[in-house]
């Protein structure tokens, strides 16, 4: 699964300008540091009976906008046999703000949203429209028309037993073990959680950490039946 807002949705290096490995940026490059393209070495995985145990999504549409530009991709691509993708994006020597889409038949669209200053290795959740509508009724969420899903993905020292407030409105569920549990109430090792019924544009999620304190709101994109991936970043950030 998968910014610089303190949500820093699969971006790619670290304090000390590295690459990191897992898709996430937690600080500043300077521009002379940043190359002139920059690769997306990615997988799209179905999540099939829970999240620890996935499956490759072959044959997806990957593609690449650079914002705010939400209308002409600066890159595509397809999934091969193993789920994986391979796509490259001129920078200009410049951070980009990236939307990665997937989409494929059977399957909501996936937003991956990602902070760029080098290459990234984003895994893309995607559910097909049996398991988007399955997440509601393990839960018991009702779904309104129009709303979308987030997938909340806690990193650094407190990712595990950390809560989320989604304002204005969305219902966030957690996911223990890999799997929805419409009873807990925090997340596990893995960080993870779900906003279900998310109205778009967009949603304000208020992180509250097991060291008992919390940081500053992110604001994440929202897609009318669509999953948006965001990774939200505990304090002393990740590893």
């Amino acid at each position: 699964m998968r910014a610089s807002l303190l949500v820093v949705v699969a971006a790619a290096c670290n304090g000390s300008g590295q690459a990191r490995t897992d898709g996430r940026i937690d600080g500043h490059v300077d521009a002379y540091q940043i190359p002139a393209t920059i690769t997306i070495h990615g997988a799209a995985r179905d999540p099939a009976t829970s999240f620890t145990q996935q499956s490759a999504v072959a044959g997806a549409t990957i593609t690449v906008f650079v914002l705010p530009d939400t209308t002409t991709p600066a890159a595509t691509a397809t999934t091969d046999a193993s789920g994986r993708f391979v796509a490259t994006v001129s920078t200009g020597g410049q951070r980009l703000q990236l939307d990665i889409v997937a989409s494929a038949p059977s399957h909501v669209d996936t937003h991956s949203f990602a902070a760029v200053v080098s290459d990234i290795y984003p895994t893309l959740d995607m559910l097909t429209t049996a398991e988007y509508a399955a997440a509601y009724t393990t839960t018991g969420v009702t779904q309104t028309s129009g709303t979308g899903m987030i997938e909340l993905d806690a990193i650094g020292y407190y990712a595990a037993h950390a809560s989320f407030a989604a304002q204005p409105n969305g219902v966030v569920k957690y996911a223990p073990f890999g799997t929805l549990d419409a009873n807990a109430t925090s997340t596990d090792d893995s960080g993870r959680a779900f906003v279900l019924d998310a109205p778009p544009p967009t949603v304000t999620i208020t992180p509250m950490w097991s060291s008992g304190g919390g940081t500053a709101n992110a604001s994440i994109p929202v897609f009318a039946g669509a999953l948006t991936i965001a990774a939200i970043e505990s304090p002393f950030g990740g590893d």
